[in-house]
């Protein structure tokens, strides 16, 4: 699912933010 490839990539970038 794209959607749920999205999301992942968002929180991979969020906890690499962080």
């Amino acid at each position: 699912m794209p959607l749920l490839a999205f999301v992942n990539n968002a929180l991979k970038y969020t906890l690499e933010e962080l």
